[in-house]
């Protein structure tokens, strides 16, 4: 399969059909690869790509934990140019709330979120962010996706990007983060 193939997506099928391809086609481009930097800067494109018509996404990334100054730094993505540093704190936003409680949090409207919400694009009106565990089960960031729809994401986006970091758990050496 060429690269670029990665995020075609068939729109005739389910959501769940579409995430099954998702997966299929980002392991195997990360089969025998390792690079945390690598692997997460192609998830990021494919999932940008292929979620931008099926749930309006206009960003698609990753915040790295900096466990030296506990700070959420912006990691690969694509979209308009993001926030670049975030205090991994509760309360701080919904990455770090995420991050911090080590919990996806889908999140409908962005306005009614009870804790800070860090408007990166103002015209974002829902969230989605994931955990990003190594292997050994540490949180190391967070995978976070803007939609430009109220109610932009549903369980089953949350679902399916909870297998999605696992599977770059499984292909990204984050030894260094550690």
């Amino acid at each position: 399969m060429a690269h670029a193939d990665a995020a075609s997506i068939d729109t005739n099928k389910s959501k769940q059909e579409i995430y099954d391809s998702i997966i299929e086609n980002l392991a195997s481009l990360l089969a025998g690869r390792s690079n945390w930097i690598s692997n997460l800067s192609n998830a990021a494109s494919i999932l940008f790509w292929t979620l931008k018509e099926i749930n309006q996404v206009n960003w698609a990334g990753f915040y790295i934990h900096n466990k030296s100054t506990n700070i959420l730094e912006l990691g690969p993505f694509h979209g308009l140019p993001a926030c670049q540093t975030i205090k991994a704190e509760v309360n701080k936003g919904i990455c770090a709330d995420t991050f911090c409680n080590a919990n996806p949090i889908l999140v409908p409207n962005v306005d009614e979120y009870p804790g800070k919400h860090i408007a990166c694009d103002s015209t974002t009106k829902s969230e989605l962010v994931v955990p990003l565990f190594a292997s050994s089960g540490t949180c190391v960031g967070v995978m976070d996706f803007d939609s430009l729809t109220l109610n932009g994401f549903e369980e089953v986006d949350k679902v399916n990007m909870v297998k999605i970091a696992s599977l770059l758990a499984n292909h990204c050496d984050f030894t260094s983060l550690l």
